[in-house]
């Protein structure tokens, strides 16, 4: 009976220490990040993975089993493909910001419907600061507490037609009576309503060429057709 016991805890530990060797020998040394703009791959990396055990697709794939994940800044969710033993890819479903506000020196990021998503103290390239709209107070994971809804859908009207001509702008300032600005380097560009909105955006994108060197502001309110072009009004 001794016998069979002793031979019963060598194999365990023959087994344990098997199993030992090839955990140890499953250290993550590649990692592929897809889909993330807004977050930096080091950060995700850091945040997925941390330092020392967490660095290992063993322990990866018992988080992953366990449902347990890390919050990341920006990000709504991630998944976790573990290509082998030692490579795995992390493909990041980032937020949809399309602005923020500054309130109290902390940037305030919010989203299509006005919700603030995150809060940050560094900017992040590529999303416009929106200026013009009042409110008393912000709280993070609920809508900013504006007069007029509307504000929104016209910030999200603006931002999609900026991108779709690949165009960045950084502020938008949106008055009372909804009414748009945009400033780009040391240009201000007044749309006025967004009555033709693409049509005004378009034209600007064409005009980058020659804005590059232009300092003040340009008046596109009213854009009259003559010919096939445009007539913009400027103060310069």
């Amino acid at each position: 009976m001794k016998k069979k016991i002793i031979i019963i805890v060598s194999i365990l530990f023959f087994l344990m220490a098997i199993i030992l060797i090839v955990i140890a020998n499953m250290r993550i040394d590649s990692v592929v990040i897809e889909g993330n703009e807004q977050c930096k791959e080091q950060q995700i990396r850091q945040s997925v993975l941390g330092d020392g055990l967490g660095n290992n697709v063993a322990v990866v794939w018992l988080k992953r089993k366990l449902g347990k994940k890390t919050e990341i800044p920006f990000v709504e969710k991630y998944d976790i493909d573990i290509l082998t033993m030692n490579k795995i890819k992390i493909t990041v479903y980032e937020k949809k910001i399309v602005g923020y506000v500054d309130y109290l020196g902390t940037y305030m990021y919010f989203d299509k419907d006005g919700i603030v998503v995150e809060t940050s103290d560094r900017k992040i390239k590529g999303i416009p600061k929106i200026t013009g709209i009042d409110f008393d107070y912000v709280l993070l994971y609920e809508r900013l507490p504006v007069k007029n809804d509307q504000v929104f859908d016209l910030i999200l009207n603006v931002t999609q037609t900026l991108q779709k001509y690949n165009l960045s702008v950084k502020k938008i300032y949106i008055s009372e009576n909804l009414e748009i600005t945009v400033y780009k380097k040391n240009v201000k560009v007044y749309f006025g309503t967004d009555k033709d909105l693409s049509e005004k955006i378009a034209t600007l994108s064409d005009m980058q060429n020659e804005l590059k060197d232009y300092s003040g502001t340009l008046d596109m309110s009213k854009l009259d057709r003559e010919g096939v072009g445009y007539h913009i009004k400027t103060d310069q």
